[in-house]
């Protein structure tokens, strides 16, 4: 496809620039934004650039500023990117950015960003610094909003981000309701893009409350976000913190060129790649207690296959590329309400590479496509052993409860003879640890019913 040629306009309130502004809301962003929750208003936006052009940022207070780039071609409006520089925290912060679909193969969405930041450059040296310290961004979490609800898949996205150097600032981030018609927006994360080089890794938590406030008071409008309930509740949760630790995006969601990786999904126990699997499996999981021969993983195929309800059965090979041996392997259900991880392991030259936590997401991803009402799982863990600890530091906490494991070796489908064998029970939210993590999950008994019928073919009389 031959490149095509855009012109970029920093909008004004001059009629042409307005005329500009309303095609693009009508042409553009209704449908980039289908939740009127996250929606500016047009009358906003236009109240924005008239308050800059009046200087009413640097009257009442930093010298803060406010951008509307948009991208025409042939005519066209055909992208846009908002941002806001604040100047207490030193950094810009992206509103949006859109694309029309005709122009995301010619990487329009990387040509805007980098315009914007330039003018955000300029914005940190107008304010009397050296130069702009981060650009942060909001973005919907892709672990809350199912894919067929957004313009744009939530997980592409966020890898694209990642791509820019963004990274999940760790904190239970809450977008204000907007207007007094509106709701909060709770399935969003905070992204960071470091530049000066003051954050690498973490970010100071008076520097998050420093840049929530400022965006808060000057890009939403709260004349003071200390009155709103849910910056209330963010400023108490980052008051505890010293810093706050950054997730490159790619990573949040799975991905890392340093440690590439690539599952082999296993369709039946026909397929070549099933011994493979069973291979990785034996060699890890053989000798323990818990552990099942591979007609436990034929038996997992067929109840799956025989399901009537929201119930499917994964097992995966784990490689470094299609050039790789299969070195890991897991074993995993996505249930009406829950998930539950049967086997997850890594072998060399996999384990001991941090690729865990990368597998985990890459499996909460199709957990979550396969099922949105999926908020989380489970898995069983002997307690106390090296295994349970891994899996602690991954974001699993153990449920609070008596839980047992049925004997593998004495089940059948009709009747249930066992010797019990009491085992710890974790839980874990898709997606990166949040505030609801703090809290002991009571494991409904609905999820240990569906546990027990679907993962171990018991019948609801045997519960």
């Amino acid at each position: 496809m031959p490149a095509i040629a855009f012109q970029f306009f920093d909008l004004t309130t001059s009629a042409a620039d307005l005329a500009r502004l309303s095609c693009f809301y009508e042409s553009l962003f209704i449908e980039g934004f289908p939740d009127p929750d996250e929606r500016e208003s047009l009358e906003n936006m236009i109240q924005y650039l008239r308050a800059r052009e009046s200087g009413w940022y640097e009257a009442e207070g930093p010298k803060n500023s406010y951008h509307i780039v948009l991208a025409e071609s042939e005519g066209q409006i055909v992208g846009a990117i908002v941002s806001d520089y604040l100047a207490i925290p030193n950094v810009g912060v992206v509103e949006f950015l859109l694309v029309a679909d005709e122009c995301r193969s010619q990487k329009l969405g990387s040509r805007l960003h980098e315009y914007m930041e330039t003018l955000l450059q300029q914005d940190a040296k107008n304010a009397g610094y050296a130069e702009l310290d981060g650009l942060v961004i909001e973005l919907n979490d892709p672990f809350q909003v199912p894919a067929d609800t957004d313009n744009m898949d939530p997980f592409v996205r966020t890898r694209i981000w990642g791509k820019w150097g963004y990274q999940c600032l760790n904190f239970p981030y809450v977008q204000p309701a907007l207007s007094a018609d509106q709701q909060p927006v709770r399935c969003l994360i905070l992204a960071l893009k470091p530049i000066s080089g003051r954050w690498n890794t973490s970010v100071p938590g008076t520097s998050v409350r420093d840049f929530v406030h400022e965006y808060i008071k000057w890009a939403m409008r709260f004349p003071d976000p200390a009155l709103n309930a849910d910056y209330q509740d963010m400023h108490r949760s980052l008051a505890n913190v010293q810093t706050v630790s950054l997730i490159p995006l790619q990573h949040y969601v799975g991905h890392d060129e340093q440690r590439p990786l690539e599952l082999v999904h296993i369709t039946s126990p026909d397929v070549p790649e099933f011994q493979d699997v069973m291979r990785v499996y034996q060699q890890s999981f053989l000798s323990q207690e818990t552990s099942i021969t591979p007609q436990g993983f034929v038996d997992a195929f067929t109840r799956s296959g025989q399901a009537s309800t929201a119930f499917q059965y994964h097992l995966v090979g784990i490689r470094e590329s299609s050039s790789h041996p299969i070195a890991g392997m897991a074993s995993f259900f996505a249930l009406p309400t829950c998930g539950f991880l049967g086997y997850l392991t890594l072998l060399t030259p996999l384990a001991g590479t941090g690729r865990c936590a990368l597998v985990l997401a890459r499996l909460e991803e199709i957990l979550f496509r396969e099922n949105p009402l999926i908020q989380g799982w489970y898995l069983e863990c002997e307690p106390g052993t090296k295994q349970s600890a891994v899996f602690q530091h991954l974001g699993f906490a153990k449920v609070p409860c008596d839980y047992v494991q049925p004997d593998f070796s004495r089940i059948d489908s009709e009747s249930l003879t066992q010797t019990e064998h009491k085992i710890d029970l974790y839980f874990k939210l898709l997606g990166r640890p949040r505030s609801e993590n703090l809290v002991p999950h009571v494991a409904p008994p609905d999820h240990i019913q569906e546990i027990r019928q679907r993962v171990y073919g018991l019948n609801p009389s045997n519960h």
